[in-house]
This record gives C-alpha cells, sequence and structure tokens, in this order.
C-alpha cells in the first residue's frame, strides 16, 4: 500500500487499490483506496480521495465462489449426466461426468456437437419437447438414446425443468 501510494506521489498519477487493514481486534477489514492527483494553486501535488469499506462485498464475494465450490462437487458427484442449456439450444454447461459418457471434449459439446450424441431417429423428438416445455413453462420428462463413447447407442430417461428469470415471471 505504502509503495502504492508512494509510487503515485512520485509520478503524480491516480491510483485505485484493495487493501487489507488488521483491526485492533483481530478481525481484517477490506478497503478500496482511491486518489486522484491534482495541483493545488502552486503547482504542489495534492490527492483527493476516498477509502470505502468494501468487507461486505468480498464476504459476499468469497460466500459466491464457496457455493459454486460446493455446487461444482455435487454435480460431479452424484450418479447423473447433468447438463444446462439456454432457450436457443445451446448447452452452456456440461458434467464431466457427460463428457466422459459421450467422449467428447467440452468444447466440442458447447460448440454444438450435442446434438451428434442424440441418436438421428429421436433428435428431432427430442428438440420439439424441449421446444415445448419452453413454450410452456412445464418440466420436460422424456426417454431418448445417447452415444456412448465407444459408438453404442444406450436409452435415457431425461428430465429438463424450463426456469424463467424475475423478468418473465412477473
Amino acid at each position: 500500500m505504502r509503495q502504492t501510494i508512494e509510487r503515485a506521489s512520485q509520478d503524480g498519477k491516480d491510483f485505485d487499490f484493495e487493501h487489507r487493514l488488521l483491526m485492533p481486534d483481530g478481525s481484517i477489514k477490506h478497503v478500496r483506496v482511491v486518489g486522484h492527483a491534482e495541483r493545488d494553486q502552486s503547482s504542489e501535488l495534492e490527492f483527493v480521495g476516498a477509502v470505502m469499506d468494501v468487507t461486505a462485498a468480498k464476504e459476499a464475494e468469497e460466500r459466491i465462489r464457496q457455493d459454486e465450490r460446493e455446487l461444482r462437487i455435487t454435480i460431479e458427484t452424484i450418479p447423473a449426466i447433468v447438463s444446462s442449456t439456454q432457450p436457443d439450444g445451446s448447452v452452456d454447461f456440461v458434467s464431466h461426468r457427460w463428457l466422459d459418457y459421450v467422449g467428447r471434449s467440452r468444447e466440442e459439446i458447447l460448440g454444438g456437437a450435442w446434438k451428434s450424441t442424440i441418436h438421428p431417429d429421436d433428435l428431432d423428438r427430442a428438440l420439439n419437447n424441449w421446444q415445448a416445455a419452453l413454450a410452456t413453462g412445464q418440466p420436460l420428462e422424456m426417454e431418448t438414446r445417447y452415444r456412448r463413447a465407444d459408438g453404442e447407442y444406450r436409452w435415457f430417461l431425461v428430465r429438463a425443468v424450463p426456469l424463467r428469470d424475475a423478468m418473465e415471471t412477473s
């Protein structure tokens, strides 16, 4: 922190950084320090700025990261294949178990190769059922065949729940 402020003083430049403070009670506060360099009437450099307590925001970010880690662990350890799909049909998440089963990379699946994992005789029905579920908001349940990494197809019970954001539900 001291080096950043000294450098800004030498260069006459603005600064914006975050820093931790150890409080007398042993707790840690996170602060954001912002300074704008200005010259006063006698051309002396001074800084106008603020120190903002961002502890609550940092703690919230850490809780989100922890929740994401826990969710990722849960998804990757349940004995099921899991994916998430956007309304346009593009896949935006697939579990490792699903990638291992179909023998494709994440990039391939996210790039649209997921369609090649569904049996050709089932693809149109699967897409139509997905569109109907999106239109009605009703959960989808169907059986379809997915191709394993070795090329053999196996039947799966597919369940999907269309989710709506706050804008769509109001």
